[in-house]
C-alpha cells in the first residue's frame, strides 16, 4: 500500500501498488590472464537484454554488450 501525502493540508490517499522485482542476473564469469592483460568474460543466460551498462570503477563507464577497457596502470 502507498500512502500519497498533501504535506501542506495534511490530506491523504491510500492505494495499492503493484511491485515487480527482477531477477539477479545469472552471470557467468571467467577470467584470463594472457601475459600482463587480464580478460573477463560474462554471458549472462538469465536475460534476454541487447546490452548493458558497466561501471568500471575507474570513472569510466560504457553502454553495449560487448566492451573493451583498458585501466590505468596506477590501478
Amino acid at each position: 500500500m502507498l500512502t500519497e501525502t498533501i504535506n501542506a493540508t495534511g490530506c491523504s490517499v491510500i492505494n495499492p501498488v503493484a511491485v515487480t522485482v527482477n531477477p539477479l542476473p545469472g552471470a557467468g564469469w571467467s577470467v584470463t590472464n594472457v601475459d600482463k592483460y587480464y580478460d573477463f568474460k560474462v554471458q549472462d543466460s538469465s536475460l534476454s537484454a541487447s546490452s548493458y551498462h558497466w561501471d568500471f570503477g575507474d570513472g569510466s563507464s560504457a553502454t553495449g554488450y560487448h566492451e573493451i577497457h583498458v585501466f590505468p596502470s596506477s590501478t
